[in-house]
């Protein structure tokens, strides 16, 4: 009677467990644009940490010489809000400029593609402008507002991620602290060193993700003031940030440059194009590699397979992630598998 009393017991404590797992998946899956948030806004917190302490001057043995935390934090993030605000400042006046130089020509460019089209049998009647336009007006206010709504969502969830940021800066210590006491006493020295080793390797890819949207701004200046191409420094910004979102964020200012060349002539879009190719080539096969394997410590192999896992698990998105991520586990990797065979010796 015992046993089956016992038996009785572990069943329902297994049910029950297997319930609660199942719920807290359920609730993790729903919830999981917020949490991805979270991991970003802890991802960037992390990237920012050790230039706090630099400003801190937290190695400092006289407690004089050290700059208060929350005022480090201040100073780094008004550094980080200043140069946007350059950039936005440097930018938006040509592509303002840009915009109504288009605007002007769009018209006759329409038309140079339509006599491109039919020459080559593509097209079979000509179709102006305005009634391209009212042929697409249907949808028109559609794709307004859904724009918009694109727009204020991100420009929310980058304000959310700068402030969670923010705050887990402030509280990143005791966070730390906290999350140690969850393990036992003769193991939570392991896990600070893995944490400071965490954040090292994250503050690594921040700076090697800077360091690659720096040369490749620059490269990309360079290269289209050579060719003539107009616009090139516009399109030199466009093409450093656009390494923080890849595959789409270089492939989108590559477009706009073959575009803006286009305008010009066939030929010089021929070549933009293949300078633009050369370009990605370059960065996908040596420099990300090289530069990823000297900041964060993975290999070629380790980045370019966690590029594509990223991808196919979570879009252009995790993509942007997996570099992180990917670091994040080889720390934990390289702390509990030695352990482990260590453990495993007789």
């Amino acid at each position: 009677m015992s046993t089956e009393s016992d038996f009785n017991r572990r069943l329902v404590r297994t049910v029950a467990v297997v319930a609660l797992a199942g719920v807290v998946l359920w609730v993790l899956y729903e919830a999981r644009a917020a949490l991805l948030v979270v991991y970003v806004s802890a991802l960037l917190a992390m990237g920012f940490s050790p230039l706090v302490g630099l400003v801190e001057r937290d190695g400092r043995p006289a407690p004089a010489l050290r700059v208060p935390h929350l005022l480090a934090i201040f100073v780094v993030y008004l550094v980080l809000v200043g140069v946007l605000v350059g950039l936005a400042l440097v930018a938006v006046p040509p592509i303002v400029t840009q915009g109504r130089a288009l605007a002007a020509d769009l018209p006759a460019l329409f038309a140079g593609v339509q006599a491109f089209l039919r020459q080559h049998d593509l097209l079979a009647a000509n179709v102006s402008l305005q009634e391209a336009v009212q042929s697409a007006g249907g949808n028109t206010v559609f794709t307004i507002a859904t724009a918009a709504s694109t727009l204020f969502h991100a420009i929310m969830t980058a304000a959310t991620v700068l402030f969670l940021s923010f705050y887990l800066l402030v509280e990143g210590r005791a966070l730390s602290l906290t999350f140690a006491r969850l393990f036992p006493e003769r193991d939570r020295a392991q896990v600070v060193a893995m944490a400071n080793q965490v954040v090292s390797r994250v503050n690594g890819w921040l700076l090697a993700q800077l360091m690659l949207a720096a040369l490749m701004g620059i490269a990309t200046a360079v290269g289209l003031s050579l060719i003539g191409v107009r616009f090139s420094y516009v399109l030199a910004l466009l093409a450093a940030g656009g390494e923080f979102i890849p595959m789409l964020g270089p492939f989108v200012a590559g477009a706009c440059a073959v575009g803006i060349a286009l305008m010009a002539s066939i030929h010089q879009g021929l070549i933009v194009l293949a300078f633009f190719v050369a370009l990605q080539q370059l960065e996908s096969n040596v420099l990300v590699p090289l530069i990823m394997k000297n900041r964060v410590g993975l290999g070629a192999v380790t980045v370019i397979v966690a590029l594509f896992v990223g991808y196919s698990l979570s879009g252009f998105i995790g993509a942007v992630l997996a570099v992180p991520t990917a670091a994040i586990l080889s720390v934990v990797f390289d702390e509990l598998i030695p352990e482990r065979s260590h453990a495993a010796r007789p």
